[in-house]
């Protein structure tokens, strides 16, 4: 019983000296004019739905909840956030060529298709990121629409 009362403050002193190092969170920037929301004109159903379940990975306007702050859950956070902008950042979509779009549009459309996207883990601590069949048809709508007016 002594054991596990030491180890216990033990890691809680840990935790405590941990919460003095970075946090390391990718910075929030302000939408500019290469931002999907500012230089296309989107559904307001598919901005919905990307804000809801996609923003926080994927662009640079992130909603960090109150446990992104406590070191070492903010080091995963900010990991998952650099990670997500890297593969596909709506904040940055009218920087991408047309073949890059359409190859990220492809790739929108399998990833939530399939179930991959939003990740179970991010779900898991958002509940309503989770997509259902009526969103993720408007999503497979939306990327097959976009990519027929690329190729027009």
């Amino acid at each position: 019983m002594k054991a596990v009362k030491i180890i216990s403050a033990v890691l809680i002193i840990i935790l405590i000296i941990l919460q003095f190092f970075p946090k390391r969170l990718p910075e929030n920037l302000p939408l500019g004019p290469s931002d999907l929301i500012s230089g296309e004109s989107v559904p307001g159903e598919v901005v919905e739905i990307l804000r809801n379940s996609c923003f926080d990975c994927h662009s640079n306007q992130v909603h960090y909840p109150w446990y992104s702050y406590v070191v070492p859950t903010a080091w995963l956070v900010g990991k998952d956030v650099r990670e997500g902008r890297g593969e596909l950042n709506f904040s940055e979509w009218g920087d991408y060529s047309l073949r890059n779009l359409i190859g990220r549009l492809d790739a929108i459309k399998e990833e939530v298709s399939s179930g991959a996207m939003p990740l179970p883990a991010y779900i898991f601590m958002h509940p309503k990121a989770k997509l259902d069949e009526e969103q993720v048809s408007i999503i497979v709508k939306w990327t097959d629409d976009y990519i027929e007016k690329i190729l027009e």
